[in-house]
């Protein structure tokens, strides 16, 4: 469309309204293909558009983060997460996050977020807000 922040008429993704990508082969516009860049796995590769550029579009086109700002991530561990906390951060912005597993509040601390709480836990979103004060945003 013509702005970033809202759909046009012609809006159109693989997958809405067209066939998807679940599929070995597909047809598409030569002009939308680019070749894999070279110190990329496929699998790196394919996260990029799908779950990067949907991270980006969360955090940058919709929340609008900026630095100073503080920002929860829900879901911690998914790919889409894992690229929100590390867009998030990298613009400045103190992340927390939450999910059900240990291992994924750490890894989302290495990638950047500075706290994170289990949503298993009792009151798990007063304990959270009393640790950030607070969010500008909510990644969910």
């Amino acid at each position: 469309g013509d702005s970033e922040a809202v759909s046009g008429p012609n809006f159109r993704v693989l997958g809405m309204p067209d066939q998807g990508t679940f599929a070995e082969y597909i047809c598409c516009p030569a002009t939308d293909v680019y070749a894999r860049p070279a110190h990329l796995s496929w699998a790196q590769a394919a996260a990029l558009p799908l779950a990067g550029l949907t991270a980006w579009r969360a955090v940058v086109t919709q929340a609008e983060v900026k630095a100073g700002q503080t920002v929860l991530v829900t879901g911690a561990g998914s790919g889409v997460s894992t690229f929100a906390v590390q867009w998030a951060s990298a613009l400045g912005a103190t992340v927390y996050v939450t999910s059900g597993a240990e291992e994924k509040i750490a890894m989302a601390r290495a990638l950047g977020a500075v706290g994170g709480i289990s949503y298993k836990q009792e009151d798990y979103h007063k304990i959270l807000k009393k640790q950030a004060g607070g969010f500008n945003a909510i990644i969910d």
